[in-house]
């Protein structure tokens, strides 16, 4: 049980840093359009409420008010990972063999 719990949060801690790291690409992203045609120009805008927008939502690191949440984020599976309950209501698993409680499977 120590080795997988070990191998949990292996796992989480490299989504942290993969989730960090497509966060500073999609800024860089955005920095080397801004830098080519300003922070006014709409391809700018139109970058940022789209395609960056969708992709940072989806990550869950979107912090301004008309950011495009998705319906789930990578953050959000980052915290299920790291919680030990039922994947489906987050109860208490009576069987370690199941990742459902017995009310969910």
């Amino acid at each position: 049980m120590e080795q997988e719990q070990r191998d949990r949060d292996e796992a989480i801690e490299r989504l942290v840093e993969i989730k960090d790291e497509m966060r500073d690409l999609v800024n860089e992203a955005m920095q080397l359009i801004r830098d080519q045609v300003g922070y006014d120009d709409v391809r700018y805008a139109r970058a940022e409420r789209y395609w960056s927008g969708h992709i940072t939502g989806a990550l869950g690191t979107r912090e301004d008010s008309f950011s495009q949440r998705s319906m789930f984020t990578l953050q959000e599976t980052i915290d299920e990972l790291d919680e030990s309950g039922c994947g489906n209501c987050g109860g208490e698993l009576d069987d370690p063999d199941y990742e459902l409680c017995s009310d969910c499977r």
